[in-house]
Order: C-alpha cells, then structure tokens, then sequence
C-alpha cells in the first residue's frame, strides 16, 4: 500500500543535507545591523510583491488541481513554497512589532503591525494547512525549509538595511551552502514518497464463496459400460 513507504537512505540524506546547509548559510551570512523600523513605502513595495508572488503560486496549484493526471505531490510543492515565502515575510512582520514592546501597551495596539500579523498569520496558516493537505510532507517540506529564511533574510536586507558577509570566502561558503540545499531538495523531489500517481497494486480480492441460496453444481456422472 501506498501508506506503508518508508523514507530511505537517500531521503534522509537529502532532508540532513538541506537543513545543514541552511543552517551553514545562515551562519556565513550572519546578518547583523540595520534599523528597528522601516519606512511605510518599503512595506508596501514588499508586501505588494510577496502577495503577488502567493496569489500566482495559488493561482498554479488551483491550474494543476483542475488538470487530470497531475499529482497531489506537485500542488503540496507549489502551495509549500508559497508557504516559506509566507513565513518569511511574517518573521519581517514580527520583527517590526518586537520593536514597540518597549514603548508600552498602547503603542503595541495602536501600530499596525499587531493587526498585519494577526490578518496576515492567520491566512498563512490556513496556506500551511492545505499545503499539508494536498500531498505528502516530503513534497511541502522544501520550500517551508528554503524559502522561508531566505525571505527572511532578504526582507531584512531590503526593510531593515542589514548587512550580510559579502567577502570572498564567506560568498564561497554561503554559494556552497546553498547548492547542497538547492541538491537536496532536488533528490527529495524525486524520493519515491511523492510518487503518488503510481500507487502500489491493490491486494487481490479473495475468491467469492458461493452463497447458501445458490444451486449446487452437478457434477458430470459417468455410466460404466457393462
């Protein structure tokens, strides 16, 4: 049955590789800096592109639903992208809103970040949630693993002026870094877990028993000859 696969070695390797080099490259990166806020035009240029970016990832996943034959696996990696593209853009969210834990309640409930982090977070969840509804989590799982810090991170360069590493050596590791990510995630794409459209055979079904009310068989009598 289809329920009874079990990741192999590959599939453990490529997710230990993925989660290592996001890891690794957030590391190298090491942002650092920036300002506590940031201006209400970068908001909007940000959010603008990472609500068009979610909505043509929905649009897709809805195009591939209506298509005969295509997996479940395909919309669960589509609608897992828009997922860490979501979270990304959430932690910006939230590090706009720590930044006014300081000035008090009144000026937490009066910003504007408390009620974009509740409408925003809430659909967020419901995007996680059909992402993991419509296929396995090995389809999901790497763009909740590689877009939501690498938004993240671009979101703090473009809001919050942080800086990142940009030596020679620290691009070198931060390149490396993502193609073993970029690597795994193209193994696990093809791990037989997401193979979905080619579920194993069924059982075959036993042999009927014949019923009490139906005739017996007559068997063949064979007259002797004398």
């Amino acid at each position: 049955m289809a329920g009874s696969r079990q990741p192999n070695l590959r599939d453990w390797l490529a997710v230990a590789g993925m989660s290592t080099g996001i890891g690794v490259f957030l590391r190298l990166a090491a942002p650092s800096g920036g300002r506590l806020h940031a201006p209400g035009s970068s908001w909007l240029l940000a959010g603008l592109v990472t609500g068009g970016v979610v909505l043509a990832a929905l649009a897709v996943a809805f195009g591939l639903r209506g298509r005969r034959g295509t997996s479940g696996s395909r919309r669960a990696a589509v609608l897992g992208s828009a997922t860490g593209i979501s979270w990304g853009f959430m932690a910006a969210v939230i590090k706009e809103l720590s930044s006014h834990l300081d000035d008090g309640i009144d000026a937490l409930v009066t910003t504007w970040s408390l009620y974009l982090l509740l409408a925003a977070g809430a659909a967020t969840m419901l995007l996680a949630a059909h992402a993991l509804a419509s296929g396995p989590l090995a389809a999901s799982q790497p763009g909740f693993t590689i877009l939501d810090p690498l938004t993240a991170s671009l979101l703090g360069v473009f809001l919050f002026g942080e800086h990142i590493r940009t030596g020679a050596g620290a691009l070198a590791g931060e390149a490396l870094a993502l193609a073993v990510v970029i690597a795994g995630a193209a193994t696990l794409s093809r791990s037989r877990l997401l193979d979905d459209d080619n579920p194993d055979p069924p059982c075959p079904a036993p042999p009927a028993l014949a019923s009490a009310t139906s005739p017996p068989r007559r068997l063949p009598v064979t007259v002797g000859r004398s």
